[in-house]
């Protein structure tokens, strides 16, 4: 994980081996897997998915965020935002008003 932020949207169970005709049974293995976008240093966001453990996964599922978009009444612009799910965005990205 290189970059300033990770912005985790989703937590989930894959399983090991994904490959064409295999067949999954129940004692096959499964590893918990997150994706989200992480925030580089241009302040650009790129979607990323990687492995993480249990106890991890109880800690980004918990630390989930959403992306908002808002539409300015003032400057006429659309912004999106990347929030917690309980934060909504008050200012707009352009001009700085309220929405």
């Amino acid at each position: 994980m290189e970059g300033i932020a990770f912005f985790p949207i989703s937590v989930g169970k894959i399983w090991t081996k994904r490959g064409k005709g295999v067949k999954h049974r129940k004692n096959t293995k499964k590893v918990w897997q997150v994706y989200g976008f992480m925030q580089d240093w241009d302040d650009d966001l790129h979607f990323t998915s990687f492995r993480i453990n249990y106890f991890q996964s109880i800690w980004y599922r918990f630390n989930k965020a959403k992306v908002v978009e808002r539409y300015c009444e003032y400057c006429e612009n659309t912004s999106q935002f990347v929030c917690n799910r309980w934060d909504n965005p008050k200012e707009c990205g352009f001009c700085e008003e309220g929405f």
